[in-house]
């Protein structure tokens, strides 16, 4: 089979799997192409089948969970180039995304990238995400859905995430989504006992298998119960340094 057959097979399923338009596939395609040999991704992905399945349709994996899909404002952390974030921006046009970085040059790419593509439901921003979700911040308590891909430990993207989050309403509750491996026990309980004090609960991982032959890929889905006590987010890496499980 050739890897342009390969390329297309893949970009098929995808678009079946989740019930895309063909604008929808395009866009995501032509992302998969934008990304492959970029070094400033993070990744060692040189082609683009592989694209396809490493960025594009691990991202929409995220879909099979209900916060994502019904989410009116999500944030991207750790955002780099903009992988699970400009994919949902493109998967769900109604949903306003905000990719967040500390490193300018990969939002520099991915403003460039969210150009091209034409992309009107997605923000850039260069911060760390200490900073920009400060008391007294706009952003803080704004967002129905934090998300974040392979970023750090469970128990700090809960801390990263918390101040984002808009406070629950009712029956109406924000989410951080994580896109993760398979967490050993330390870093679970680790996590469980930050939850406990951010006002945070994490609920059962959900298995994915985003493509053919992927392994031990699960998603993390944590609610927001209280309002984030104003210590929080704490200076700029304290996070992972003092995990507030001790």
């Amino acid at each position: 089979m050739s890897r342009r057959a390969t390329t297309a097979d893949k970009l098929a399923r995808i678009r079946d799997d989740y019930a895309l338009s063909a604008e929808q596939s395009e866009k995501l395609l032509q992302l998969a192409e934008r990304t492959v040999d970029l070094e400033i991704s993070g990744t060692a992905i040189s082609d683009l089948s592989t694209a396809l399945d490493a960025h594009v349709a691990d991202s929409l994996s995220g879909l099979r969970i209900d916060a994502v899909e019904t989410a009116r404002t999500a944030i991207d952390i750790g955002a780099g180039v903009g992988f699970p974030g400009l994919v949902l921006a493109i998967a769900l046009p109604e949903l306003r995304v905000t990719l967040l970085d500390s490193v300018r040059k990969k939002m520099e790419t991915a403003s460039a990238i969210v150009r091209e593509l034409g992309l009107d439901n997605v923000d850039c921003v260069w911060a760390r995400v200490e900073e920009f979700s400060a008391v007294g911040s706009e952003a803080r308590a704004s967002y129905d859905l934090v998300t974040s891909r392979a970023l750090a430990p469970l128990a700090a993207l809960l801390e990263y995430s918390a101040p984002l989050l808009r406070d629950p309403h009712g029956s109406e509750v924000a989410s951080m989504v994580a896109w993760k491996g398979d967490p050993d026990s330390d870093e679970l309980a680790a996590a469980k006992t930050t939850a406990a004090v951010l006002g945070m609960r994490i609920s059962e991982p959900v298995p994915v298998t985003p493509f053919p032959g992927s392994r031990a890929r699960q998603i993390f889905l944590a609610e927001k119960r209280s309002t984030t006590d104003s210590r929080f987010p704490r200076r700029a890496g304290v996070a992972l340094r003092k995990p507030l499980s001790g």
